[in-house]
């Protein structure tokens, strides 16, 4: 009795908090979940451990425990590697075929040059796990102090001096692993010479930024922006350097150019070419810009916030998704002040970071000497910084290697048990599920038992999933609100669904959606939905683990692996044993957790935020985190009408053609209660957006008022389970990060449950309709727990991959699978002429038709779903015109030709 009590009170705590948003009735909830709880209890040992995470998370929410200062300040160990076999400065230094190259550069002895200055042709080369460099050939003439990229080609080397002129000649160095040397292969030569200047490559293009002067000591400078596609070097066309529009403020010599998220940026440099003496009297820059070379605007570079010193001459690398790292470097100590002494000039040993997203600045600790004038690579993943100049003095023949420190989260012990404890409460409510479960109908719908609202809350949940919970975030932390238009399309499929689709599933008593195919067009079009279905979610399944399954890496330190096999396993368990009620009972559970988390986060974030919620609309407003609409035409980009569009047809789809969905519907005990169901998931689902956005919102103000909170080596998507586990009080985290699971959860038991339904009844009953209900369920049991096992093995495999951005995979993915498959159902209801022959031609028009436009076009994802539905109505409309049918009665299968519900 005393554990009926106790989940009682917990499924009444979650309606409490969903019932204000949802508009639900707490007697409605309260009448149902009495009946459901009036069970004899199977799992009476759940009581003890639920009360037992009850009272510590609320001990410890009250517990004052501190976390650990400015997490991940201090990035990298610091090591020596195998010193070069020269002191050198300004060498072409890269990685190719996993080698370190280093060729060319300057040696200097003595302060000023007092004892000269030599420039060399040596190419040295270190291979992995060698205990020493390699001569491995010669430059043409000796060079140094030009600017080098990776290609597939090799390394691109530009530009250089050799102390007395300027170079254009451009070059590949490539390693011939047989010979053990490194070959020069000419390219395409600059426009004109040039040295001290800096390249980035951004995906098939190279930019060089610099200053060009007539000959070595020369007075006058201009600036230079140059560009070269890669694609014609690669495809043996005659490749031309482009002159772009120059970056704004003064011409700079060896300033530091990067490129990260689609963009370039370019920071520092120096007025008067270092190459003749760096330590006198030189006026660096602080100044930094960015270049969207994607930008519609007439100004593609936009000013951006100032390192904290001028520099200049700094190894520096992109580093994780969003942050550039800059090593040292030459810096003026005494920027502000008069320039009156030669010795401002440092080289720096300092590591800057520089957030792309936040536009801030942060110290990330010191090397363990200071270095510039050389370049960074990564390399065995390790940062390494060959030769350089380490003071005034002289060159250097050092090798800083700096090895990333994992971090260590910190996840308390009560975290663990809040989290262990829900997990279990999941496992425990499919138990508790497991004696009901006597017929096919019980374990695939429920028994028709399941009330409304319990199915809409469902319904969001499934839908949900931890691309919701995680990415949604996550977009509106790295961008703005331009997405969330797209929730309001639900007020304007919901009426369609529930007018025209849910009433013929219903009125012909199926259990898959994809049985009404067959009714309307033949047996072919029906396994053809049933398989794309099936095919989508097993790809979805990998999508919905390997994103919480970050999370606990992050949180935890815990291989991405076993944390992808614990959610697996869990949710299969409780899925096999209490079937479709343990779907959706759970569900209503994790909603709860999942709103309550969502919620508890932003509260948390905006009181972080320094100066508290109104300093976080400030910030958010003058950053225009709070803009929703971009009015253009263009359609490779979010413009409103096309986030519109896409996102009604998509909706369309999900609530029409994914079985996810329509099961739910199917749950209920009538046609009325199906589409009240809907409804209510519309109801949750506004409030739900909302926080999810406002979440990532938060997120941003938080992180730009404390940057040094953040973590460079963080990818996007990891940004909710990072500020969790960093800032909120312990237990609270360990509630947050259940949501996470919930959300995952959620999705891939209704994934599992839905796919093992539709190969229940549309390949096993239809081929065997004579089978016994009793080896239906077996069958479905075993089709659950065989899929749960199959899809956690595709999420393991899922996880060997790197995603810019899991929502806009998951996006493109669910219009390519989904898109053609809804058209085929609006053939069906809405026309009476389209035959069978006709929705496979439409289908298979719609697949090449997205295959096209995904593979050769640029046009924006929200397009594809009304592509590819659009394409399978269309084609498939006018094919049935075209190809005889057998004729057949459609009544009761189409709006044209109704039949009474009953």
């Amino acid at each position: 009795m005393r554990m009926r009590c106790n989940l009682r009170t917990c499924l009444n705590g979650c309606h409490t908090l969903l019932g204000a948003t949802a508009g639900l009735s707490s007697s409605v909830f309260s009448k149902h979940t009495s009946a459901l709880l009036d069970k004899p209890a199977v799992a009476p040992n759940v009581k003890h451990l639920f009360m037992f995470v009850l009272l510590l998370l609320v001990t410890s929410s009250l517990a004052q425990v501190a976390h650990a200062d400015d997490p991940g300040a201090h990035l990298f160990d610091w090591q020596q590697s195998p010193g070069l076999p020269a002191a050198v400065e300004g060498s072409f230094v890269g990685v190719t075929d996993g080698v370190m190259v280093v060729g060319g550069g300057r040696i200097v002895e003595g302060k000023d040059n007092a004892k000269g200055e030599r420039y060399i042709d040596d190419i040295f080369v270190l291979e992995p796990e060698a205990e020493q460099w390699q001569l491995a050939g010669k430059l043409d003439e000796p060079l140094a102090f030009g600017a080098v990229v990776t290609t597939d080609l090799g390394l691109l080397c530009m530009g250089g001096s050799d102390g007395e002129r300027l170079s254009d000649r451009v070059f590949l160095l490539q390693w011939d692993p047989q010979a053990h040397k490194v070959q020069i292969i000419e390219s395409v030569n600059l426009p004109y010479p040039l040295a001290m200047i800096s390249a980035a490559r951004l995906k098939d293009t190279v930019y060089v930024a610099g200053a060009k002067q007539g000959k070595v000591g020369a007075q006058k400078t201009e600036k230079v922006f140059l560009s070269l596609d890669l694609s014609q070097i690669e495809g043996a066309k005659q490749p031309q350097w482009q002159a772009l529009d120059p970056y704004p403020g003064t011409a700079r010599f060896s300033p530091i150019v990067l490129a990260q998220s689609g963009c370039l940026y370019l920071v520092g440099g120096s007025r008067s070419p270092l190459i003749e003496n760096p330590f006198r009297t030189h006026s660096l820059l602080p100044d930094a810009y960015c270049f969207d070379p994607l930008s519609k605007d007439a100004n593609t570079w936009k000013r951006i916030t100032d390192p904290p010193q001028p520099i200049a001459a700094a190894p520096a690398v992109t580093y994780g998704a969003t942050s550039l790292l800059i090593f040292g470097g030459l810096v003026d100590q005494l920027s502000g002040s008069t320039p009156s002494s030669n010795e401002k000039i440092v080289v720096a040993s300092e590591i800057l970071a520089y957030e792309t997203i936040t536009d801030t600045w942060t110290a990330r600790g010191t090397m363990s000497s200071p270095v510039a004038m050389t370049t960074a690579v990564e390399w065995q993943d390790r940062i390494e910084i060959p030769g350089g100049r380490s003071d005034a003095q002289r060159s250097t023949s050092d090798v800083l290697q700096g090895t990333p420190i994992p971090w260590q989260g910190s996840f308390r012990v009560v975290d663990y048990v809040v989290l262990a404890g829900y997990l279990l409460t999941l496992v425990g409510v499919g138990w508790y599920f497991a004696g009901r479960e006597k017929s096919s109908g019980d374990f695939l719908l429920g028994g028709h038992r399941i009330p409304w609202w319990a199915a809409g809350l469902s319904i969001l949940a499934t839908q949900v999933s931890s691309i919701g919970f995680m990415a949604i975030p996550a977009k509106s932390f790295a961008t703005d609100w331009v997405y969330f238009a797209g929730v309001l399309t639900f007020f304007m499929v919901v009426p369609i669904v529930v007018r025209f689709f849910i009433p013929f599933y219903r009125s012909l008593n199926v259990t898959t959606a994809y049985e009404y195919l067959e009714h309307r067009f033949n047996l072919i079009v029906r396994l053809y939905g049933s398989c794309a279905f099936i095919v989508l979610q097993l790809g979805r399944m990998a999508i919905v683990l390997y994103l919480p399954a970050i999370a606990l890496s992050v949180v935890t330190g815990m291989d991405v692996y076993v944390s992808i096999l614990v959610m697996g396993v869990l949710s299969t368990a409780y899925t096999v044993m209490g079937g479709m009620e343990a779907v959706i009972w759970t569900d209503v559970l994790q909603a709860g957790v999942l709103m309550s988390g969502a919620m508890l986060g932003v509260a948390i974030a905006i009181l972080g935020v320094e100066g508290g919620p109104s300093n976080f609309l400030s910030i958010a407003q003058s950053d225009a985190k709070f803009h929703m609409v971009n009015w253009n035409l263009d359609v490779t980009t979010t413009a409103i009408w096309l986030v519109m569009i896409g996102s009604g047809f998509q909706r369309m789809a999900d609530l029409t053609a994914d079985q996810t969905v329509v099961q739910r519907y199917l749950t209920t005990r009538d046609v009325r209660q199906s589409a009240r169901a809907a409804w209510a998931s519309v109801v949750a689902s506004f409030p739900w957006a909302v926080t999810v956005f406002l979440f990532g919102t938060a997120l941003f103000a938080f992180f730009k008022s404390h940057p040094e909170k953040l973590n460079p080596a963080l990818q996007t998507d990891a940004i909710v389970p990072w500020f969790v586990v960093e800032e909120l009080p312990p237990g609270i985290s360990g509630l947050v990060i259940a949501a996470l699971f919930a959300a995952a959860m959620s999705s891939l038991d209704s994934s599992i449950h839905s796919v093992a339904t539709t190969l229940t009844i549309d390949f096993y009953k239809r081929f065997r309709p004579n089978s016994s209900d009793r080896s239906r369920l077996r069958l479905a049991r075993w089709l659950t727990g065989l899929l749960g096992t199959m899809g956690t093995a595709v999420a393991m495999l899922a996880a060997t991959y790197q995603i810019e951005s899991l929502w806009d995979l998951f996006l493109k993915f669910a219009g390519l699978a989904v898109g053609g498959l809804a058209g085929l159902f609006m053939l069906g209801i809405f026309t009476r002429r389209a035959n069978g022959p006709g929705a496979i031609a439409g289908a298979v028009a719609g697949a090449v038709v997205m295959y096209i436009v995904q593979s050769h076009t640029r046009i924006h994802f929200f397009l594809y779903p009304p592509i590819g539905i659009g394409t399978s109505f269309l084609v498939g409309y006018v094919a049935s015109l075209l190809i005889p049918a057998p004729a057949k009665s459609l009544a009761g299968l189409t709006v044209h030709t109704p039949a009474e519900v009953q």
